[in-house]
């Protein structure tokens, strides 16, 4: 099928593609992510995974993580359930039996580029999610306290 009619005559590359419309790709870096839905997937040494999707907020991107739920590594299964229940945590969940109760959540997540030159979500080991809103902390030395500032004779009027 000859395509040139489209895309203004210009060849589809997926070097230019774009997040969905706009005129630039999503950049790396923390953004808000809301739950889409969940597989079991499998595969060797009984190895069993939840992979969650997640759209990110103002995107039609979608993008996945596994959980290891089941193998024959005990430390892998650890790995996965911190990262779930730490997941879980930043979406203010407490316990969950099935992965449709996450509907309507939330959560925030630094994205990263692969070496495949796509998204990915940089959990380590769930220590980066982060509930949505919340920001770290700043330093109370790097600013002024602003009674100071108000009482300072340094204001020019």
């Amino acid at each position: 099928m000859d395509l040139t009619e489209f895309n203004d005559g210009k060849p589809f590359d997926t070097e230019n593609a774009t997040s969905g419309g706009g005129n630039s790709s999503l950049e790396p870096g923390r953004h808000t992510m809301h739950y889409a839905g969940a597989d079991m997937i499998e595969g060797k040494n009984n190895w069993k995974a939840i992979k969650m999707l997640f759209e990110v907020d103002g995107t039609t991107i979608v993008i996945s993580n596994t959980f290891t739920v089941g193998s024959d590594n005990p430390k892998a299964v650890d790995i996965g359930n911190n990262s779930l229940l730490l997941l879980m945590n930043a979406m203010g969940v407490s316990s969950l039996k099935n992965t449709d109760e996450l509907v309507g959540k939330s959560v925030s997540a630094e994205l990263v580029r692969a070496d495949s030159g796509y998204l990915e979500i940089d959990e380590q080991f769930g220590k980066t999610w982060q509930e949505v809103g919340d920001t770290p902390k700043e330093d109370s030395t790097d600013h002024p306290d602003p009674k100071e500032v108000l009482d300072s004779d340094d204001i020019p009027f």
